[in-house]
């Protein structure tokens, strides 16, 4: 597993993070990601960009792998583990503030409902959306419910779809 620091900004007004692998030194992690997202960003003013947070996560396969959705695979099989009702789909900020995105199963109902788990400790606890949906529909229908689900109040979504 590889240990990653994630930072999360404020670019001109719209939220962005960029990542960078943890070397056993935080000054020069926080300027690697301050060079990261400036060198994202090369038309915005260094003073236009604020550091809201960041977050050092383990990250493995699972973590980043792609989740195919394709070929008539419905919304229940893509929760492959017999031990988990979660899986992990993807990141977005949501109402400026980064949350990680999985859908949760509930087998006994047959229903999938999206909870946002917050990335930083000070952006409180998990929000389930209240948007709730058959585990039978098709997986291909996916990105437009996550989407959906999140509204106006998401931004940068990242889902690991294929």
């Amino acid at each position: 597993m590889k240990r990653i620091m994630v930072g999360f900004f404020n670019v001109a007004g719209e939220p962005d993070s960029v990542e960078t692998e943890v070397v056993g030194s935080p000054k020069r992690e926080y300027a690697a990601l301050r060079r990261l997202i400036e060198l994202k960003h090369p038309n915005v003013a260094s003073a236009k960009i604020k550091r809201i947070g960041s977050h050092v996560e383990l990250r493995d396969a699972s973590h980043t792998a792609p989740i195919p959705i394709g070929k008539g695979r419905t919304i229940g099989q893509i929760f492959t583990d017999a031990k988990s009702n979660t899986a992990h789909v993807g990141r977005a900020f949501f109402e400026s503030r980064p949350v990680d995105v999985f859908l949760v199963q509930f087998p006994a109902s047959g229903k999938v409902s999206i909870h946002l788990h917050p990335l930083l400790k000070s952006d409180g606890n998990v929000i389930q959306l209240p948007n709730n949906f058959t585990a039978n529909r098709l997986a291909s229908e996916l990105p437009e419910i996550v989407c959906s689900s999140l509204g106006a109040s998401a931004r940068s979504i990242n889902l690991r779809f294929v």
